[in-house]
């Protein structure tokens, strides 16, 4: 069912394989069901301090009702439970709706990628988004 969503969704979804790995490496795989379908899912995996959010899918019929928002927030809380400092991601320069909701959770862009994504006319740049999860507290002097 996450394949066929996958596959609904990008004209060039992850391989079967790299859902496999994903599970098989233990990241942090997560998915959203609406009566007895998927709608959605969310894959991520830490890396030292940073946690890569890797993959956010909604299904098309579902998407502007806030729950890609909601996967990536209960992500990042994810993040914090495993004491992750910093995340990040990769998004499609174009993808203005995922760039908006990324900068509303606090994501800036950092940098760019060359050749990230596959398309039609050879491969696309991707701008990395990066947040940083925890701010030193001042000690509490009493």
């Amino acid at each position: 069912m996450i394949m066929r969503l996958e596959n609904q969704c990008y004209a060039y979804p992850w391989a079967a394989w790299m859902f496999r790995s994903a599970i098989w490496l233990r990241m942090s795989c997560w998915v959203m069901e609406g009566d007895r379908e998927v709608i959605g899912f969310g894959i991520a995996q830490r890396q030292l301090r940073w946690w890569h959010l890797m993959n956010v899918c909604i299904a098309a019929n579902f998407r502007a009702m806030g729950l890609g928002k909601k996967m990536t927030v209960h992500l990042l809380s994810e993040a914090r439970k495993q004491h992750a400092v910093y995340s990040w991601l990769e998004v499609r320069p174009n993808n203005r709706t995922a760039i908006n909701l990324y900068r509303s959770l606090g994501f800036r862009s950092v940098t760019m990628r060359k050749n990230y994504y596959p398309s039609r006319r050879g491969r696309l740049p991707a701008i990395v988004m990066a947040k940083k999860l925890y701010r030193k507290q001042k000690p509490n002097i009493l």
